[in-house]
This record gives C-alpha cells, sequence and structure tokens, in this order.
C-alpha cells in the first residue's frame, strides 16, 4: 500500500493501530489521513507527523490505494456509506483483512492462498481474507462440539453462510487418512497453544502440505490475554514432549496454569474453582493454554521443519509467522 486513510480513531484503533510498533514501522510514509465523523478536529499524532481527524464530507480523495476500517460495529454501513461518496470496494479494507495488505510477500502467498487449504481449529475471522481468496478450505475439529464451535447438519466447512470446503473431525496430531502434500497451505490460529504436543501437530501440518506450500500459524501474544504472568515455552521444551510422546489428555502444567492464570481477564472462566473443574476434563473440552509461545519459539519451531519464514507479524493480541515448504 502506498497511500491509505484510516477510518475510525476509536478503541480498536487505539489498541490495533497506535498501540502496534509493527504497524506503524510497516505504514511508515503511506498515511495521508484519517476519518471519524464523531471525532472531526481531533488531532491524530502517527510515525511523528501530526494529522487533524476529518469527515467523510470533507474528505475528497479518491485516489487512495486502501481505506482501513477499523471499528467492528456498523462495519456493513461505513463500508456502504464509503462506496455511496464514490469509493471503490477494491479500495475498502476492514480491519480483519488489513495485515496481509501489510506482508511484503503478499503476492507470494496470495499464489499460494489460491489453491486448496485446511485450517486446524477453525473457523477464525483472522483468515476471512483467505477464504474469499482460496479455491478450497477445509476444517479440522478434535469433536463435532467444542466450546468454540458446534457441527452443523452437514460434512461441509462454513464460514459466514456459503461453505468453503469440507469438514473433518481429527485430532491435529493425527490427521488419519489426509494424505501426504494433499494442501496448498495450512492454517491455524490460537490453535497449537491448546495442543499438548504442537511439534507433534506440527509435523501433521508438514506432512499434508505440498512443496512450496504454506504454513501459517496465528498464536496469542501473552501479554494481551489471560496468560500474562506465566513464563514463554522454551523450543526446547516442546522438543521434549515430542521426543517423549507427550499425549493429548497430559496436564503436567496444570499447576502452573492455574497458579498464574488471571481470572479477572477471563470472567467466562467463573473464577478458579469451576476453572480447576473444567481444565481437570481438559481432554474433553481442550481449553487449556498447554504453552505460552513467544517468537523465539516460534521461529525455532519453523526452522526445525526447514521452512523458509516469508513473514513473522504482531497485532495487539495476536503473533503471525508465516513459511514455506
Amino acid at each position: 500500500m502506498k497511500k491509505i486513510a484510516f477510518y475510525g480513531v476509536g478503541e480498536q484503533f487505539e489498541l490495533n493501530i497506535v498501540k502496534n510498533d509493527y504497524v506503524h514501522e510497516k505504514l511508515k510514509h503511506k498515511i495521508v489521513g484519517f476519518i471519524d465523523q464523531g471525532k472531526c478536529g481531533k488531532s491524530i499524532k502517527f510515525n511523528g507527523i501530526c494529522y487533524t481527524v476529518q469527515s467523510l464530507e470533507n474528505w475528497t480523495d479518491y485516489s487512495l490505494d486502501k481505506i482501513i476500517i477499523t471499528p467492528a460495529k456498523n462495519r456493513n454501513e461505513i463500508m456502504e456509506s464509503l462506496v455511496e461518496h464514490g469509493f471503490k470496494n477494491e479500495q475498502i479494507v476492514t480491519l480483519d483483512k488489513m495485515l496481509f495488505y501489510l506482508f511484503d510477500n503478499i503476492e507470494l502467498i496470495e499464489s499460494c492462498i489460491a489453491g486448496k487449504g485446511l485450517e486446524i481449529g477453525g473457523p477464525s475471522s483472522v483468515f476471512s481474507y483467505i477464504y474469499d481468496k482460496c479455491k478450497e478450505c477445509d476444517g479440522i475439529n478434535f469433536s463435532t462440539d467444542t466450546v468454540w464451535w458446534k457441527q452443523n447438519s452437514t460434512s461441509e466447512y462454513i464460514w459466514g453462510n456459503r461453505a468453503v470446503g469440507k469438514m473433518y473431525i481429527r485430532d491435529a496430531t493425527m490427521l488419519t487418512d489426509i494424505p501426504d502434500e494433499a494442501y496448498d497451505f495450512v492454517l491455524s490460529s490460537n490453535n497449537l497453544e491448546h495442543i499438548a504436543n504442537p511439534v507433534k501437530a506440527f509435523s501433521e501440518f508438514y506432512r499434508v502440505v505440498k512443496k512450496n506450500g504454506m504454513i501459517i500459524i496465528v498464536v496469542p501474544r501473552k501479554f494481551a490475554n489471560f496468560d500474562h504472568n506465566r513464563q514463554f515455552t522454551s523450543f526446547e521444551h516442546i522438543l521434549s514432549d515430542y521426543r517423549n510422546n507427550v499425549t493429548e489428555d497430559d496436564l503436567s502444567h496444570l499447576s502452573e496454569i492455574i497458579e498464574m492464570h488471571d481470572y479477572d481477564m477471563d470472567p467466562a472462566s467463573g473464577g478458579k474453582e469451576k476453572f480447576l473443574q473444567r481444565a481437570e476434563k481438559n481432554f474433553e473440552n481442550r481449553c487449556l493454554h498447554h504453552h505460552v509461545f513467544d517468537r523465539k519459539c516460534l521461529e525455532e519451531l519453523f526452522e526445525n521443519f526447514n521452512l523458509k519464514i516469508l513473514e513473522f507479524a504482531e497485532t495487539y493480541s495476536d503473533y503471525w509467522i508465516i513459511g514455506k515448504k
């Protein structure tokens, strides 16, 4: 992107743009303005430059490469308003798709995700860009009824109101009956930390992706969630789990999790006692975060499988890493 503007300078803008050094670096010298109907006249400082927030009616430059919508609420109405004011659909980008437009290797990534993929533990809104671009995307979940997803009446993998592929019930560490090199790309978002033996799972991701295919992993940043008191997991640790053939009923991290979990940041857990009751049945629900990933561990994981790392990115809540086989 060479010339962009942001629409909306509220909470989501503060969290995902203002507090994100990665985005600042990627958008250096590319920002030309900020638009917000309710905050006209407000000053925004971005990469050392001061801008004045304008209303949409005062924005007359339609030569933008992209205009990025940051609010989650009323997103469709905002998009319709932008079109009415002369912007084209291909210029408009929602926040969940923004990251792809910042990648240095976007043309290479797009050529790969145009094919057939497999997602572990989805569907995931962060991959909506990929669902729109790909030929097909199958899904894997460990059960027909999870905390995050429930099997519909068909075997189709559903995103929004459409089927993007087939649905399979498999464990991530054992993608039974899926042939070697069956897919152009493999996706996993906020899933790897729930797997007791992530190297074993990753070996399956590697097995089913084609040569020159891609693996795209998204994991939570601990500073933005209830894991922030825990120590990062080393690659040596998860490699040891793999060599010891740790199974998915493993609870060796339970005492650490119970002690360090920030229950105030996880109100849905119901407090320490209820959290423990659920955690003791983790093999049934897979809710625990066995591991806490940082950049070093993720890069060493990819390098262990001789994957070429194409991108490493950060949002407020997540790390992204994309590797080529």
